[in-house]
């Protein structure tokens, strides 16, 4: 991801069918600032959760590592989460909202 664009994340589930998920929460962290999406802006395609993130949001990391999770709760009512995941984060020469 690169800082100040408006990128849209595409996450792949495995091993759990996406119409047993009663709720998804997908989380982006990087030192204290962390990133949540909840269902009212999660799109499940098939076996795949869509998330569009804003210009703003982006803004607020730095460049450098971030790491990410999936979270949900079953229809069942199981509480379930991934492994952390990292990715970098790029910079960005004009630091402002266009």
């Amino acid at each position: 991801m690169i800082r100040g664009t408006t990128p849209t994340l595409h996450v792949k589930i495995l091993g759990l069918r996406t119409e047993d998920v009663l709720s998804w929460y997908i989380t982006i962290a990087q030192d204290d600032y962390l990133l949540t999406f909840e269902n009212d802006r999660i799109t499940v395609d098939d076996d795949v959760l869509v998330v569009p993130i804003t210009e703003e949001e982006t803004l607020q990391f730095r460049d450098g590592m971030a790491s990410i999770q999936i979270r949900a709760v079953t229809k069942s009512g199981q509480r379930i989460a991934s492994d952390i995941k990292s990715g970098n984060i790029d910079g960005l020469l004009w630091d402002e909202v266009i």
